[in-house]
């Protein structure tokens, strides 16, 4: 649906009297697009895993499932001729290694970090992402701090999303586990936008199909070790009822839908705005759930709301700084030392050698 959705967009841009405006507004459309794709997906996913949840507490097997029927299902497209995606390469696996690691060890950080807190008080947190990517994409990605309104407009989300919990929510974070739980999870977040970015930009796919096929793939035995330190035990009490089998189903067919345009996002989008874009895919349910349905939300907590929302369509993608957009690779400059980088540049190494030949 969405792909047909996109070509008649596409479609429509081509009759229009754009002239020399019709690359770049084809561009703007095909970003808008999958923009639009990753919010549905988001928007799916927290439902379809909510029911999920309810009718098969079990995270880490949940997640497995999802993880291996995402796998098994790019591979037999693949075999069978719909899309293109890359096998498994020792070169490519190594830093998606270190993306899927730190990926896992996010979800385990959430999970403590909910033991000692609430979902309102880690949107505190979520919310503080944008504006630290914004500077780590200053220092190693070579691009230029926000503007005065984009900077407003970050501001604008982190004090909308404070506001917010403080005045209409339950606030709660008890002892200094929960605080350094969640200060890990959210560095570990940020440290994920930009690696992720990273690796789009560095390592060559067939398609966005290869980055979902990697890490899906490579995410099941560290999820499957996560699960064995202590959600194992309750396993053997797993009963499937048909309810919570297809509620499993439709989650990890959205799952799948989610990886491929969250990746595609990544492509098209700024490690900040993808952040961005994920955050307000959180808060505009919240601000819809405030406004219209929750009896007990105070106007100030949904005003707060709105003022997030505000800010994020105010905020605007910061360019590449101009002195450095025909340098080589950010990772250039990185130490050699560093096992992940140094993966990265061997692959635009590769390539360079291939094209001079």
């Amino acid at each position: 649906f969405f792909s047909a959705a996109r070509r008649a967009l596409f479609k429509i841009a081509s009759f229009l009297p754009l002239g020399p405006w019709s690359g770049l507004m084809g561009t703007k459309v095909r970003t808008v697009c999958v923009v639009i794709n990753y919010s549905f997906c988001s928007g799916g996913m927290i439902l379809f895993n909510k029911l999920t949840m309810h009718h098969l507490p079990y995270p880490s097997l949940v997640s497995i499932v999802q993880f291996g029927l995402c796998t098994l299902v790019i591979l037999v497209l693949k075999h069978g001729g719909y899309i293109e995606c890359d096998a498994l390469d020792m070169h490519k696996i190594k830093p998606y290694m270190v993306y899927n690691l730190a990926f896992v060890v996010s979800i385990y950080a959430n999970m403590k970090a909910l033991e000692g807190s609430n979902v309102d008080t880690v949107i505190v947190f979520r919310s503080c992402v944008p504006l630290a990517l914004s500077i780590l994409e200053w220092m190693f990605m070579n691009r230029e701090l926000p503007d005065l309104r984009s900077a407003l407009a970050l501001g604008m989300i982190l004090l909308g999303a404070t506001g917010y919990v403080f005045l209409d929510s339950a606030f709660k974070l008890n002892g200094w586990a929960a605080y350094s739980w969640l200060t890990t999870w959210t560095m570990l977040l940020c440290f994920l936008m930009v690696f992720g970015k990273m690796i789009v930009d560095q390592v060559t796919m067939q398609s966005m199909w290869g980055n979902v096929y990697y890490t899906n793939c490579l995410s099941i035995v560290p999820m499957m070790c996560l699960g064995l330190s202590g959600e194992a035990q309750t396993w053997a009490n797993v009963q499937m009822t048909s309810r919570a089998t297809v509620f499993l189903a439709l989650s990890s067919l959205v799952g799948i839908g989610l990886s491929y345009t969250g990746w595609e996002c990544r492509g098209a989008l700024s490690a900040t705005t993808y952040g961005l874009v994920g955050l307000m895919c959180k808060l505009l349910p919240a601000t819809v759930n405030a406004l219209i349905w929750d009896k007990h939300a105070s106007l100030a907590g949904g005003l707060c709301l709105v003022v997030c929302l505000m800010g994020g369509a105010m905020y605007k993608q910061a360019p590449l700084r101009p002195e450095v957009k025909t340098a080589k690779s950010p990772l250039d400059n990185l130490p050699e030392t560093s096992p992940c980088p140094s993966f990265l540049h061997e692959e635009g190494e590769q390539k360079t050698r291939t094209d001079d030949e």
